[in-house]
């Protein structure tokens, strides 16, 4: 399967791309600038701003599924990550392909207000969220509370349109972020993953 991949070059992205190369897929890696260190030779490399319709165009030719492990940055992040995640949903539509999934926290699972030092980065998982929910592609959000740098469990443990509490490493983090491409029954839900 060919398998792009938004937000490649970051630590969890980074997970994604081995992942999905290590199940024999063909992987395009996007990244805003040159990965330092280098990424898997293996993984065609694109640069390019998700956000910018042509870059996004230029990514997916040919891809049967898309991966993204973009994420908000900092305290602040404004609506970058929501407006790169519009920007995808929008090429995805216009021409293909349908597969999209991506992660985000585990504040997606709640309406309550949000305060603290991640409140912005939650409310654009939400807004995120809400761009997939009004589109007609076959999506998919893999989410938890908490990622770690622990050594992999080797399994994880979901549940569909709810959760709360736990976390789980980036390796497993990952390898649900692959195996949400052939999860039918994952299709337009929400996933919470923890350990």
């Amino acid at each position: 399967m060919n398998v792009t991949v938004f937000g490649a070059g970051g630590r969890t992205g980074r997970g994604v791309v081995a992942e999905a190369l290590a199940r024999g897929h063909a992987v395009t890696a996007v990244v805003r600038r040159p990965p330092d260190p280098p990424m898997d030779p293996a993984a065609r490399k694109v640069i390019g701003d998700a956000r910018d319709p042509g870059a996004v165009t230029s990514a997916l030719e040919g891809a049967d599924a898309v991966l993204s492990a973009m994420g908000p940055a900092g305290d602040d992040p404004g609506t970058v990550y929501s407006d790169a995640i519009a920007s995808l949903v929008a090429a995805m539509e216009a021409s293909g392909p349908r597969r999209l999934v991506i992660t985000a926290n585990a504040r997606i699972f709640d309406d309550r207000p949000l305060a603290g030092p991640y409140a912005a980065v939650s409310e654009e998982h939400r807004r995120a969220l809400a761009t997939l929910r009004a589109s007609g592609l076959d999506w998919t959000v893999v989410a938890t509370p908490m990622l770690t740098d622990d050594a992999p469990v080797g399994s994880y443990s979901a549940s569909a349109d709810s959760g709360d509490g736990g976390d789980i490493d980036r390796t497993d983090f990952a390898r649900a972020v692959v195996d949400a491409i052939d999860r039918e029954e994952w299709t337009q839900h929400a996933i919470h993953v923890t350990s």
